[in-house]
């Protein structure tokens, strides 16, 4: 399977559109994973478990869509490649649009 055939979960997709407005809006460092997971839960009516974030992100990473990093705390920290950023303006246009549709 290659990396235009990977699956992509709903928490995937929003962890991708997260760092991708992020980078739009000029923030070019990693984003720490626990501020994404805030951000993601606060949006849900049902919040995502830590665990299940971290593995999405892992996942993420290992198809080449993100890049991992460990800040000095060893907290990680997250941000798009550009394949991933391919993806992330995808995920973006496919959900405004559909949001303006509904409006």
């Amino acid at each position: 399977m290659n990396k235009s055939e990977v699956r992509i979960s709903t928490i995937q997709k929003d962890i991708l559109i997260l760092l991708w407005v992020f980078l739009q809006k000029g923030h070019q460092k990693p984003v720490p994973g626990m501020q994404l997971l805030a951000m993601i839960n606060e949006s849900r009516c049902k919040t995502i478990a830590d665990r299940n974030f971290r593995v999405s992100c892992h996942t993420l990473a290992k198809h080449g869509l993100i890049e991992k990093f460990r800040a000095d705390n060893l907290s990680l920290a997250w941000r798009l490649t550009s394949s991933g950023g391919v993806r992330a303006e995808k995920y973006y246009n496919e959900i405004t649009s559909t949001s303006e549709s509904n409006g």
